[in-house]
């Protein structure tokens, strides 16, 4: 059988042929164990750290027919007290029925190889623990280890094996490993031997449509409900909204990985009867309804985390499944899991992210999954009312938000507000501005109305916003401030920077926009800051002040980008959040005049 075979960072010893070792209970022979605790280092040489790895080593062996075989070992030296307790509880996971776990051993030794402890003092299986909030039902067991004779400056040796017996899909293979660890590593190697020929994402769309063409049938259970969902729809796109939402809020979510649960969806009337289902689940559940109408629609697998990489066909990359529906004005994704996310938009986290729609004869087409503009992420927060001669604010403010900027708010009102809870979220929303204030006749909506606007709207009384200094007085800016030079003193500290800079941690491609209107007393005049505009690949800044008559007008508006830099773009990153920071204004002085 034709082969590749791959090693990396490696550093150490190695075999000559163009194959994995044979791993023993002993260990790799070409790997000495006392050359390797010779690498042990003086601890007050590394006082920064708690900890670092002598090796990370792993031997990684992968068969056509998608079994396989991973050893990992690791030395660690303990370097401070704050270590141990991290390290003297171990942990391996395994897929029961799918898996073979082999801890090959665990021991603590000194640096010199003494063995202080041979094996664990204490050892247990169990099943994963579930979660309460989105619970997943999994095959998977947790072997936990304690071990003996943990402390500073001493040895931690351990292997494992686990050995895949029976793939999820035949031929399939996968495994990630960090090149950088984030600690001191002094020793890294890493072989991987394959086959020569892997999957295609066509072999993984075909295999998908196979094991889940016969998921999309209707009971007559769920014809009836489906048709007691759509009776109030005038237009089909209004039935597709009602489906959605149905599916999306209806049905809680709970994952039950068991056996080839992970990935075969269960039947429509199985949801429909259990109530429950998770991403595969709904998604069957909505596409098998969608098909009942005459729309074409289709399972999409991708990762839940948006970070499938399209360069590497394997079905472990997809955690995920969501619905694409075709549509005249063309296509739309639905994530039947995301409750609070409009028909016709997609989580932040997925958008941009690769993608794979499986279509019912088996062929797939990889997609990237749109992504919104900055503009469609939107924030944006009004306050508008008068100042009176003793300092005091009456007025209005709304916040309206939409796309990535939308949760919040919709989390908040997901349910019905009791009015005691009414009055708290009034008197919370409104001390936010202005410490000590009152807030009435408070306007919401509710978080579960995907058509809603997202927008609350409060009356704002009795809030002190400016107080006297002599013959002016300092009005308090209820607006966010952007300044942030404690960024750029972290930027400073660590250049010249190494890696690429991740624009849209910057900001992230969002439109922020702070707005506030202030009638002034009659007489009264601000001393206005400058105004501010800086644009850069990161984002753009503007910060306005304008008095007209009696009317002061303050709006600050960001707006990130995505995207990545080269390394050598740091000072322009610090340049642009320098001149951002000009606009660190929190106050401005009013004189009162004759």
């Amino acid at each position: 059988m034709s082969r590749l075979s791959l090693a990396l960072c490696v550093l150490i010893a190695a075999p000559s042929a163009a194959q994995a070792p044979r791993i023993t209970p002993a260990g790799d022979p070409s790997v000495k164990s006392d050359t390797i605790y010779r690498l042990a280092v003086n601890p007050a040489d590394y006082q920064d750290q708690t900890f670092v790895y002598l090796l990370d080593d792993g031997v990684l062996r992968f068969e056509a027919d998608g079994r396989s075989s991973r050893t990992y070992r690791q030395v660690v030296q303990i370097l401070s007290q704050d270590a141990v307790e991290g390290w003297a509880e171990q942990s391996f996971s395994y897929t029961v029925g799918h898996e073979r776990l082999t801890v090959n051993w665990v021991r603590v030794l000194k640096p010199d190889g003494t063995v202080i402890s041979a094996q664990p003092s204490r050892e247990q299986e169990s099943l994963a623990p579930v979660a309460m909030e989105a619970p997943v039902y999994s095959d998977t067991k947790v072997r936990r280890v304690a071990l003996g004779g943990v402390a500073p400056n001493t040895l931690i040796d351990y292997s494992y094996t686990i050995e895949r017996l029976q793939p999820n899909m035949p031929g399939d293979f996968f495994s990630g490993w960090r090149v950088t660890t984030g600690r001191l590593t002094r020793r890294s190697r890493l072989i991987v031997d394959v086959p020569a020929s892997p999957l295609s994402w066509a072999d993984i769309s075909r295999w998908y449509a196979g094991v889940s063409r016969d998921r999309f049938v209707l009971s007559p259970e769920v014809e009836r409900e489906i048709a007691t969902v759509v009776s109030g729809a005038t237009t089909l796109d209004d039935s597709l909204r009602a489906l959605h939402r149905w599916v999306a809020q209806d049905f809680r979510y709970v994952s039950i990985a068991l056996g080839t649960g992970g990935y075969v969806p269960r039947l429509p009337a199985q949801v429909l009867e259990t109530r429950y289902g998770d991403c595969k689940d709904k998604a069957t559940l909505f596409i098998a309804a969608a098909r009942r109408f005459g729309v074409q629609a289709n399972p999409v697998l991708l990762s839940s985390s948006g970070g499938a990489d399209s360069t590497m066909p394997t079905l472990a990359q997809f955690d995920h499944m969501i619905a694409a529906v075709e549509r005249p004005a063309g296509r739309l994704y639905l994530d039947l899991t995301a409750e609070l996310t409009p028909y016709g938009e997609l989580p932040f986290a997925e958008q941009g992210s690769f993608a794979v729609v499986v279509r019912p004869d088996g062929t797939g087409e990889p997609v990237t999954l749109p992504v919104d503009s900055a503009g469609a992420n939107r924030s944006e927060t009004h306050l508008v009312g008068d100042l009176s001669a003793d300092g005091m604010f009456s007025g209005r403010f709304t916040e309206t938000s939409r796309g990535a900027q939308q949760y919040q708010l919709r989390s908040a009102l997901a349910r019905e507000l009791t009015p005691i809870e009414r009055q708290r979220f009034s008197i919370a929303l409104a001390n936010e501005l202005a410490p000590g204030a009152a807030g009435d006749s408070l306007q919401i909506f509710n978080g579960r109305d995907l058509t809603a606007q997202p927008r609350i709207s409060l009356l704002v009384r009795g809030a002190r916003m400016s107080r006297p200094s002599g013959k002016s007085d300092i009005l308090t800016l209820p607006l966010r401030n952007f300044a942030s030079l404690d960024v750029v003193s972290r930027l400073e500290a660590h250049l010249p920077r190494r890696f690429p800079i991740d624009v849209g941690e910057v900001v992230g491609p969002v439109k922020l926009v702070g707005d506030f209107e202030l009638t002034l007393p009659a007489g009264w005049t601000a001393d206005l800051p400058p105004n501010v505009s800086e644009t850069s690949e990161f984002g753009s800044y503007t910060a306005e002040y304008v008095q007209t008559g009696r009317l002061l007008h303050v709006k600050r508006t960001i707006v990130g980008r995505k995207g990545a830099a080269p390394p050598d773009r740091a000072q322009a990153l610090i340049a642009w959040l320098r001149a951002v920071s000009k606009d660190d204004v929190s106050y401005i002085v009013l004189q009162h005049g004759q």
